[in-house]
């Protein structure tokens, strides 16, 4: 579907820019979003309940792609930014980037999580 919308083939165009927009300014940007450089653009859908997480991003990077990225059954189901499934798709989205970017490697600076919607807040 993202694909379809960067294609501008989910609904009219006018539509699709619509949805880009809107998908580009996500608050919940601390999956996907955050296993990037921040000067990137993304454009995301995150999701979330007890026992999953969720995020699906276009990554409009100099290889540009798309990702979406799905936890399931999940022990840890605690509301916090080192949930396991949170660092699993931040990890997995790194992989992603670093593979497919591998002149400009990127690592989240250490701490940046606090910042991050599901964590403690702005210090």
């Amino acid at each position: 579907l993202m694909v379809l919308i960067h294609r501008r083939k989910a609904a009219s165009a006018a539509g699709c820019d619509r949805m880009l927009r809107i998908l580009g300014k996500q608050y919940w940007d601390d999956f996907i979003g955050a296993a990037v450089p921040p000067e990137i653009k993304v454009v995301n859908k995150t999701g979330a309940i007890s026992r999953s997480r969720s995020d699906t991003a276009l990554v409009y990077g100099p290889v540009p792609y798309a990702l979406t990225i799905i936890t399931d059954s999940q022990k840890d189901r605690r509301w916090s930014s080192d949930n396991e499934g949170d660092r699993t798709i931040r990890r997995l989205g790194q992989v992603v980037w670093n593979h497919l970017h591998p002149d400009r490697q990127f690592v989240a600076p250490e701490g940046s999580d606090k910042f991050a919607p599901t964590g403690g807040g702005v210090e």
